[in-house]
């Protein structure tokens, strides 16, 4: 599917400040500057431009994440790194952009959460094993069982009926999250290091 870019960068645009479900194709195709007509020889319907920006983002993610982890000293600016990034994207988020995907286009919802148990898993695994080999992370840590719960309470912060947004500014929550992570499995060492250059 060939969607032209400007379309792209609008829908995104718009679905990011005011969630999905608000949004119309009337209102991505007046912001792209072309007519309605034209958008829908461009892409089928609303779902399929939803599904495709997904798979836009969920391939910049992992690009992302592959750069922050090979261009680290270490696994702790490793993780630093991964938390930035993580804040980043949830401040750029309206609340309703993940209510309404949760709620209304479930399969692409599920597409995400798949990454998160699957690719952000292994990235996990990989940095509680390199930090391990590097002193910074305590020796006897079962990676597997670490790396799921931290899936697992990761996606708890984006929910609202957990954490709502009215009480809870992401980037404090990302920052309280990641600490809390960091205090569970770092060295003395480790621990000195993150006190020299804290998150």
């Amino acid at each position: 599917m060939e969607i032209p870019i400007p379309v792209i960068e609008t829908a995104t645009s718009l679905f990011l400040r005011y969630g999905l479900k608000s949004v119309s194709m009337d209102d991505i195709a007046e912001g792209a500057g072309i007519s309605k007509k034209t958008l829908y020889q461009a892409v089928p319907s609303k779902e399929a431009l939803i599904d495709h920006i997904v798979d836009i983002h969920i391939c910049s993610e992992t690009g992302t994440i592959d750069c922050i982890r090979d261009q680290s000293v270490d696994a702790l600016e490793e993780m630093r790194g991964i938390a930035a990034m993580v804040t980043e994207t949830l401040r750029s988020m309206s609340p309703a952009l993940l209510y309404d995907m949760r709620k209304y286009y479930r399969p692409i919802w599920e597409k995400i959460d798949t990454l998160h148990r699957g690719h952000i898993r292994t990235v996990i695994v990989n940095n509680l094993e390199r930090g391990m080999a590097e002193g910074l992370y305590r020796p006897d840590i079962q990676t597997d069982i670490i790396a799921r719960l931290y899936v697992v309470q990761a996606m708890a912060l984006i929910d609202d009926d957990v954490f709502p947004v009215s009480a809870f500014e992401p980037e404090t929550l990302m920052r309280a999250f990641v600490h809390y992570h960091l205090h569970g499995i770092l060295t003395p060492a480790g621990r000195q290091k993150l006190e020299i250059t804290p998150l």
